[in-house]
C-alpha cells in the first residue's frame, strides 16, 4: 500500500501522453530497480532510463509510467546501476579508489533510412519506432512490406569526474585535456594506450580508471 501511495504521488503520466519520437531507453528491457527516497523510503518496481527525453521511466499494472516529483528523490538504482539525482536530472554512478564518474545521459536516434529486401539502405524518411539502446549499433524495424526501417543512436553524453568534493566536466577529447594542464601529453598517451573513442561510454569508463588518479 505504501508503495502504491508513493508511485501515485511521484508519476501522473503515462505513455499516452509521451511524446515518443526522442525515446532511446537505456537497457533492452525493464530492469529490477529501487527508488530511494528523501527519508530513507525505498520503492522497489520495474525501472528503466530515457537517455533521449532524459527521465526515468517504471512500470506499474503493466503500463510504462514517467517518475515525476524528482525533487522526492535522493537516487535510484536500476539493476546493479546506480543513479544519483542533482538538481532535476540524474547521472549514472561510476565509482573508483580515488573518485567517481558521472554520466549525463544524452543519445537520441537518427533515421537513416529503411532496408530493402537485398539489404540496400534507402534515404527515403520512414516512420519512427521505438529502440532500446546498444550505444552507436544500427536498428531496425520490421514494416509489412518487408522493408526496415534504419536507425542509429547518436551520442551527445556529458562526463563529470568527481575527486575531493570537486566536478569536473567534460566531453570530447579536447575538453578532457583542459582538465589535466601540467600533464597533457601523459594524458594523451593513455588515451592512445586505451584507443578511446569519446563517443562510447563504455571506452570513457575504462580511461576514467587511469585519468582520475591525475586529476589535480
Amino acid at each position: 500500500m505504501k508503495t502504491r501511495f508513493f508511485l501515485l504521488f511521484l508519476s501522473f503520466l503515462s505513455l499516452a501522453s509521451y511524446a515518443q519520437n526522442k525515446t532511446v531507453l537505456l537497457y533492452p528491457e525493464y530492469q529490477k530497480g529501487t527508488i530511494y527516497m528523501n527519508g530513507n523510503q525505498e520503492v522497489r518496481v520495474p525501472l528503466n532510463y530515457d537517455a533521449g527525453k532524459h527521465c526515468v521511466m517504471y512500470q506499474q499494472n503493466g503500463e510504462n509510467m514517467i517518475l515525476m516529483n524528482v525533487q522526492s528523490v535522493d537516487s535510484i538504482k536500476i539493476a546493479q546501476d546506480l543513479f544519483c539525482r542533482i538538481k532535476n536530472k540524474f547521472y549514472q554512478v561510476i565509482s573508483y579508489p580515488q573518485g567517481k564518474l558521472l554520466i549525463d545521459w544524452n543519445l537520441d536516434k537518427v533515421n537513416v533510412g529503411y532496408k530493402g529486401a537485398y539489404g540496400t539502405v534507402s534515404q527515403a524518411r520512414s516512420q519512427s519506432v521505438n529502440l532500446s539502446l546498444m550505444e552507436g549499433q544500427e536498428y531496425s524495424a520490421n514494416k509489412p512490406d518487408t522493408q526496415q526501417d534504419v536507425y542509429k543512436t547518436r551520442n551527445n553524453n556529458k562526463y563529470f569526474l568527481l575527486k575531493n568534493d570537486k566536478l569536473s566536466h567534460f566531453s570530447n577529447k579536447k575538453s578532457l585535456l583542459k582538465l589535466f594542464p601540467n600533464n597533457q601529453k601523459e594524458i594523451e598517451e593513455i588515451i592512445r594506450k586505451h584507443n578511446t573513442d569519446f563517443v562510447k561510454a563504455e571506452d570513457i569508463i575504462a580511461l576514467t580508471a587511469d585519468i582520475l588518479p591525475l586529476l589535480p
